[in-house]
C-alpha cells in the first residue's frame, strides 16, 4: 500500500498511476483471501505461553501473536504500522527491535501476567544477544 500512501503527502503530486494500481489490486487480493478463511475461534490457553513475531522491512514493520494448541500454532492477532520519515533513515537492525517493542506494546493488555516467547529475524536476534 506503499504507493498508494505516497498520494497522501502534501508534496507529491497526486497521479494514479500502474504502481498504485498494482499495490490496490495485492491489497483487495489479500482482503479477500483473508475475508474469505474461516477462523478458528478457541478460548485463549493459558498453559501455554504466547508467542510474538516481529519483522521489519526497509518500509514498514510489524508482527504476529500466536499459541501452541494442539500441537499446532494458532494464530490470535496481527499488526503492523508503517515507519515515519525519519525511522526510513533508521538500520535495519534498530527498525527490526523496535518493530518487536511496538508488538510487544501493541499486544501488552492479552499477554499480560503470561509467559510469552519472542520469535524475529535470526540475525538480529544473534546479534541482540
Amino acid at each position: 500500500m506503499q504507493p498508494i500512501k505516497k498520494l497522501l503527502k502534501k508534496d507529491e503530486p497526486q497521479v494514479w498511476g500502474e504502481e498504485q494500481e498494482l499495490a490496490l489490486q495485492r491489497g483487495i487480493a489479500e482482503l479477500k483471501s483473508t475475508v474469505l478463511v474461516i477462523p478458528d475461534f478457541r478460548l485463549i490457553s493459558v498453559d501455554n505461553p504466547f508467542l510474538i513475531d516481529s519483522d521489519a522491512s526497509t518500509v514498514a514493520g510489524g508482527g504476529t501473536l500466536g499459541m501452541i494448541v494442539d500441537g499446532k500454532e494458532k494464530l490470535i492477532s496481527c499488526y503492523s504500522f508503517s515507519f515515519t520519515k525519519s525511522q526510513l533513515s533508521w538500520p535495519i537492525i534498530r527498525k527490526e527491535l523496535y518493530s518487536l517493542l511496538r508488538c510487544l506494546d501493541q499486544f501488552h493488555q492479552i499477554v499480560m501476567g503470561f509467559p510469552i516467547k519472542t520469535r524475529m529475524d535470526a540475525s538480529v536476534a544473534d546479534w541482540f544477544i
